[in-house]
Parts: structure tokens; C-alpha cells; sequence
């Protein structure tokens, strides 16, 4: 492995990720290589698991991936020594981590490299046990920055000490409206071809059939929306790997008013067709699916979790509930249900001119281009 000249670059990059499938962690580290690239950084992404959804998006481009094959949960000595290696063999000014695993193997990893500088980056403001927030709390010295997505995020890491406040950043995620996974039917053809008539209200979920997603919520909150709004349909777009979401649906009585559709290739084609977005989210960082129902000017009910605030403002861009309330987010769609197509249509454009202020791709890069640069200038005044 031959780190190649960067006399043309600014300096060189490496951008850890615990892995590389399709998610919003994995998503953002994408974004921000590209980004970086084209700001000529010299770029490199290591994923700790292994290959994955991004893997050959990334490798086309011209980022060269270096994957570890670490289990996961797993502590590895053998991916500690790839991973040293790989700092080693690549040489870069600054280690930028995403997710847990990565943070602790680059903070770790990072020092025993002599890599310059060492940003961590936590997506979320749940990642996991206590004692996660007790490891990032005791190795916070190992980095030279930490960085969220969000400032509610932010506000709660402090709260748990998880950061020292002048090692803590706030940079949103990017948002970049796509025609990329649009596929070959039009918003209206994609309805037909799911059932969806047109006079029906079609909701729309994405994400991953997790804990953090709270589905449960969400199919019960719908179960009462269809009860008192029957031309309602309700589709839920993302990875379902234990087979949660049918017998839910089934057990409330509402399989005919659901479509779960699986991992999706035409997210941008499924929010143009849909009505609303809907997120039931019992916790959050900055939400990309938040952001891309926002970018396509969809009225949103959602959580008030995380940095969603920060994207929908209460009663103007969409509605806000509680997390864990299905009495209150029925209402909540059944209100936004009830508006009419011109109010939802100016909540959607007023979501949109949000997202496009607060999340800017090119105002992100410039934030992340700035920290990197002010820390490596701090470096080399301590050694001078």
C-alpha cells in the first residue's frame, strides 16, 4: 500500500468509519470525502468491519478504502495492528473518526501513529450503555477535537461530561439534493405501482427496523390514524434484518394499509410521491432522513429528539410530539392530515429553505476545513 505524492494536495486525510453499508453515519463520511476531495485533500477512508454499500461508490471516485475485516462488537488485536499499519502507511495530518468503535481505535490508534491530529465525531446522542459515555469521557484527552451534528446533541454530551467544552464542535450534517436512486417511475407511476390511490394520504418512514427507529410507536400511532382517516397508507422504506415490522403490522390489524418495502434504491422518487414524512425516533443525532424529507419540501411530524428541532420548527414546517407518545403522534398526523394541500405545501417550503440554510454542503465542508486547518496550525506552534 504506497501513499502517492500530495505536492498538488493540501495535506492528507483519513476519515475512519466503523463501517461502510448503507446508513447515516456511513452516508455523511461519504459526503465528506467527496467534499474534501474536491477541496484537494488527499483522501483516504478506513472502515473498521470491512467492505460495504459505499465501498465501491468511494473506491470510483478515487478514495482509496483500506478495510480492517474487524468483527462486530469484537476488540481485535489484529485490527489495532492493521489499523497501525494502515496510519502508518498512509501518513495523514489528521484522523477524522465517525462512531464509537472508530472513535476509540483512532483515538488509540491515532497516538500510538504520531498522526498530528486526532478529531472524534459522535452522530448521536444515544450510542449505546453507560459505560460507552465513561470510555469516551476517560479517552477525551486523546483527541484533539469532538465533534455533533447538532447543538441539542452537543448540550447533552456536556451534561454527561462526555466532552471537555473547548474540545467540542458543533458541524451539521450536509445535505445534497440528488436525482442519484430516483429509478425509472415517475412519483405518480410509483404510487400506482404500490397500491397508493390517488386520493389516499401516503405517509412515509424511512430506516432501519431498529430500537432507535421505535416502529412499535409509529405502527400503533398509525393504527389509530387509519381507524379515524381509512384512505391513509403508511409504506416504511429501510433494512428489516430480524422480520420485526410484518408481524407488528399484522397484530394491529393494519397489513392491508402498510407497505414494507425493504431497502429502497428510490428514496428521492418515494418522497416526491408521498404526502407526509413521518419519523417516531425514541432518540437521534441530525437525521439525514429528516433532512432529505425536508429537501424535497415534504411536511414532516416527527420526534422531538435530537437535532430534529433544529430542522423542524414546530407548527411552520411540520409537527413535533413527544418520543414514545402514540395517542399524541396520531394526532399530530391526523392534524397535519386534516390542513390543507396549500398549508402542507408552505410548511414544505419553508422546511426546505431550512434544510438549504442550516446544512449547506459547501458552509459544512468550509466548517470541517477550518477546524482541521486551526488544529494543525495549534500543532505546529506547539513544536516551534
Amino acid at each position: 500500500m504506497r501513499t502517492p505524492g500530495a505536492s498538488n494536495h493540501i495535506g492528507r486525510l483519513v476519515l475512519a468509519s466503523t463501517g461502510l453499508h448503507l446508513g447515516g453515519t456511513e452516508t455523511q463520511v461519504a459526503n465528506l470525502a467527496f467534499a474534501l476531495k474536491e477541496r484537494r485533500w488527499w483522501v483516504t477512508v478506513m472502515s473498521l468491519l470491512g467492505d460495504g454499500h459505499f465501498t465501491p461508490i468511494l473506491e470510483g471516485r478515487g478514495i482509496p478504502v483500506d478495510s480492517l475485516g474487524m468483527l462486530r462488537g469484537r476488540a481485535s488485536p489484529r485490527g489495532f495492528q492493521l489499523a497501525l499499519r494502515t496510519l502508518q502507511a498512509r501518513r495523514p495530518h489528521a484522523l477524522l473518526c465517525f462512531g464509537f468503535h472508530a472513535n476509540m481505535l483512532g483515538r488509540l490508534v491515532g497516538r500510538v501513529a504520531r498522526v498530528p491530529v486526532v478529531v472524534s465525531s459522535v452522530r448521536n446522542e444515544n450510542f449505546g450503555p453507560h459505560h460507552r459515555y465513561l470510555i469516551m469521557r476517560f479517552t477525551d484527552w486523546l483527541a484533539d477535537a469532538t465533534v455533533t451534528n447538532s447543538q441539542i446533541v452537543a448540550e447533552q454530551l456536556l451534561r454527561r461530561k462526555v466532552a471537555a467544552p473547548a474540545k467540542l464542535r458543533v458541524i451539521p450534517n450536509s445535505y445534497t439534493a440528488t436525482n442519484v436512486g430516483r429509478g425509472d417511475r415517475g412519483p405518480d407511476q410509483l404510487r400506482g405501482s404500490l397500491g397508493v390511490g390517488e386520493h389516499d394520504f401516503m405517509w412515509l418512514a424511512v430506516g432501519r427496523a431498529e430500537a432507535q427507529k421505535d416502529y412499535p410507536t409509529l405502527v400503533a400511532a398509525f393504527a389509530r390514524v387509519a381507524t379515524t382517516e381509512p384512505r391513509s397508507v403508511l409504506c416504511i422504506a429501510g433494512r428489516d434484518p430480524d422480520q420485526l415490522l410484518a408481524p407488528l403490522v399484522t397484530a394491529w390489524g393494519i397489513a392491508h394499509r402498510c407497505r414494507l418495502l425493504g431497502v429502497r434504491g428510490d428514496i428521492p422518487t418515494l418522497l416526491e410521491a408521498c404526502d407526509g414524512f413521518v419519523l417516531a425516533s425514541a432518540w437521534e443525532g441530525l437525521p439525514n432522513s429528516v433532512m432529505e424529507a425536508a429537501g424535497a419540501a415534504k411536511p414532516i411530524v416527527a420526534t422531538r429528539v435530537g437535532g430534529v428541532p433544529e430542522i423542524v420548527e414546530h407548527g411552520a414546517s411540520g409537527l413535533l410530539v413527544e418520543p414514545g407518545q402514540p395517542e399524541e403522534l396520531a394526532a399530530a398526523m391526523i392534524e397535519l392530515m386534516r390542513c390543507t394541500p396549500r398549508v402542507r405545501a408552505a410548511m414544505g417550503r419553508r422546511g426546505r429553505a431550512a434544510v438549504l440554510r442550516k446544512c449547506d454542503p459547501a458552509r459544512v465542508t468550509h466548517q470541517w476545513e477550518e477546524l482541521i486547518m486551526s488544529l494543525l496550525r495549534g500543532k505546529l506552534r506547539e513544536s516551534t
